[in-house]
């Protein structure tokens, strides 16, 4: 379990105080495909580099199975025991082993190009203690889990970006970590890559039962691999719950910005250029619960309305059917408003994307 509270990182220089990452609080369990989204400068890559104290945090707990509760507290990290206010803070041999427990992969792959794919995942091993022996046969290992033991004598200048990720990966897991950082480490990759990159993840998340936090600005990264989900903005988490959740009733104004990204459907510029004029434009999410219902049926049978549906379609996420439609509605401001608070009242999430000149008061 990786749980964190009330985690702050304020930074400070001449020009004064910035607060990076403000207040946040995450619940981790083992094994979870954790998921933190936000664009540049929602403070999410401080986040993870607070998580394995690559940064210290200025505030709050973090809590890690193995090393208990960590307390923060002014650039010094404390055992949390706030009944003994002498403690001494917690020695850099113990922040040594517990960022060993904890892999990290970047964007950037960090590999060292005059090493060979073996010597890469080789060298977090060579000051342990291990003989060659052992380090050779955990390479190994390592190398077939991620599909690269053909590659083990090449150089980093011969792989794909793909293959060096695989590699930094391979790395990464090389002291057995129960906590796997990701912070954009598809970013770099084209979507073929990426999507073998996750996958790898995936299956890597399934066989040894780690727990993976995953840094991103993509929000089809996290529906593609992710279980649950932070969103940030500004240094806070502004929501969280499941990727299922997240997608089928986003509240904050970001959090639907970033659905709308992820969503499978076409340009919705496109559709109220085109039908956005004349009645209202409307975007409907159904969840598990009334994906199955008659809705449009139901709605031509009690209004004196005409609808027009432009795009339908349904996903499954996380074992659970999403259904996406966008629809025109054509009668009277009064009907087209009370259709929509039927919508709403059947459960059906209900925006209103576009609209002409008569509909102006619709929301």
């Amino acid at each position: 379990m990786l749980k964190t509270t009330g985690l702050t990182k304020t930074f400070s220089s001449n020009g004064g105080d910035f607060t990076a990452v403000d207040n946040v609080s995450l619940s981790i369990e083992q094994g979870d495909i954790y998921g933190v989204i936000g664009y540049s400068g929602a403070g999410k890559s401080t986040l993870v580099r607070c998580l394995n104290f690559l940064e210290t945090p200025t505030a709050g707990t973090i809590e890690i199975d193995g090393f208990g509760t960590l307390r923060c507290e002014k650039g010094n990290v404390f055992h949390s025991d706030e009944s003994n206010p002498q403690e001494e803070p917690v020695s850099p041999a113990k922040l040594r082993k517990l960022r060993s427990s904890i892999g990290m992969i970047f964007q950037h792959f960090n590999l060292l190009d005059r090493s060979t794919v073996f010597e890469n995942v080789a060298y977090p091993l060579r000051h342990t203690g291990k003989s060659n022996q052992d380090i050779e046969a955990k390479v190994t290992e390592l190398l077939e889990l991620v599909d690269l033991k053909d590659k083990a004598k090449s150089f980093p200048a011969e792989l794909s970006g793909g293959q060096k990720q695989r590699v930094a990966i391979a790395r990464a897991l090389a002291n057995d970590p129960k906590i796997l950082l990701s912070d954009e480490a598809t970013s770099a990759l084209d979507p073929e890559a990426t999507a073998s990159v996750l996958a790898l993840l995936k299956n890597i998340n399934a066989r040894l039962g780690l727990t993976i936090v995953i840094i991103t600005h993509e929000m089809s990264v996290i529906k593609t691999i992710c279980n649950k989900v932070t969103v940030m903005e500004g240094g806070k988490a502004v929501e969280s719950g499941t990727v299922y959740e997240i997608f089928s009733n986003p509240h904050e104004e970001i959090t639907r910005k970033f659905v709308s990204k992820g969503e499978n459907l076409e340009s919705l510029d496109v559709l109220r250029e085109k039908y956005g004029t004349e009645g209202i434009l409307a975007k409907l999410t159904f969840d598990d619960k009334s994906v199955n219902d008659e809705l449009i049926a139901d709605t031509a049978k009690q209004f004196d309305v005409h609808i027009n549906i432009l795009l339908a379609n349904i996903e499954w996420l996380q074992g659970k059917p999403l259904g996406h439609m966008v629809v025109q509605l054509k009668g009277t401001q009064e009907i087209t408003q009370n259709v929509i608070e039927y919508w709403r009242s059947r459960n059906v999430r209900t925006e209103v994307i576009g609209h002409g000149p008569s509909a102006n008061a619709l929301s």
